[in-house]
């Protein structure tokens, strides 16, 4: 019998922010990382059954990022695949940190993925620890 490999998927957007260059060369589980496959027709389909596939499914949120778009998706995901989901935030990027209102926002979905079942990890050392726990 063939033992599933560990795989995080990694959730959200990426415009002008390097945090998956920052968290791919610490990982020591297999990664998917959803911007490597260009806009074609099933897309979002083929997103979802790899989802389902991965072991777990992380979203990252560091100053300097354009939008916060993808917090419904880290919702939906925290509905649907709860046990999998892992969200941090991480409130400083070297001279760049969250204003008062964006933490009161990040906290709050904090809560909510919790609530929903997902971990809310409060640092990104944290976060790869434990992504890592799983290898």
């Amino acid at each position: 019998m063939e033992e599933k490999k560990v795989t995080v998927y990694l959730g959200g957007i990426s415009l002008n922010n390097d945090w998956r260059e920052l968290v791919i060369p610490q990982l020591q589980i297999h990664h998917i990382d959803p911007l490597q496959f260009n806009e074609v027709d099933g897309l979002q389909e083929k997103v979802f059954n790899l989802k389902d596939e991965c072991t777990l499914i992380f979203y990252l949120f560091r100053p300097g990022m354009n939008g916060f778009l993808c917090v419904p998706e880290l919702i939906d995901d925290s509905n649907k695949f709860s046990e999998k989901t892992v969200y941090c935030a991480v409130l400083e990027n070297n001279d760049q940190v969250f204003t008062d209102h964006q933490k009161k926002s990040l906290e709050a979905i904090g809560k909510m993925v919790e609530r929903n079942g997902g971990r809310w990890i409060k640092t990104l050392d944290e976060a790869i620890i434990f992504l890592n726990s799983f290898h």
